[in-house]
């Protein structure tokens, strides 16, 4: 049997992006088309697979700058004791071009697991940002980031275990 729970680390680029809070969300799903006939009515007669999704979610649980940053791909402007971000649109970016190695590692028995077989590794992330800070007496503010995996050159979305297995 493998049960498992709890928390990960989340690595872009080979940096941890630091602790989440909510969880880290990993979905992954195939796209698909159905052929269909006159003859054989409304239902498919054949489904083609079209290409896979995979979209990693979480919540940076430090709402520092260089948090809010890192989600909008921007940097921090120091000025002596003064710092500021400043987010542009960002319009006509290529979220691929951005792309960079996303690795998701489990924890297992209360530290990060060194075992690459229950990894996820995403070749190809590129980052997009999806905040919503509240203010309120209960809800811990939060950085959403969002994930997009793209294929690699040679065709990977995300490989699950250990990348160096041939």
């Amino acid at each position: 049997m493998s049960f498992e729970l709890g928390p990960c680390q989340v690595l872009y680029d080979n940096a941890d992006v630091g602790a989440t809070e909510g969880g880290v969300s990993i979905k992954m799903a195939e796209a698909s088309a159905d052929l269909k006939s006159d003859q054989s009515g409304s239902e498919p007669v054949d489904t083609i697979i079209t290409g896979v999704s995979a979209v990693i979610e979480c919540s940076l649980a430090s709402i520092d700058l260089a948090n809010f940053a890192f989600a909008h791909k921007a940097s921090v402007v120091t000025d002596g004791n003064k710092q500021k971000v400043v987010i542009i649109p960002n319009v006509g970016m290529s979220l691929r071009d951005n792309a960079k190695k996303l690795i998701v590692k489990p924890y297992v028995n209360g530290i990060v697991t060194t075992d690459a077989n229950k990894w996820f590794t995403f070749p190809l992330a590129g980052i997009k940002a999806d905040e919503e800070v509240t203010y309120d007496v209960s809800t811990q503010r939060v950085i959403k980031v969002i994930f997009i995996a793209f294929a690699s050159d040679t065709g990977e979305v995300a490989i699950l275990g250990d990348e160096t297995a041939s």
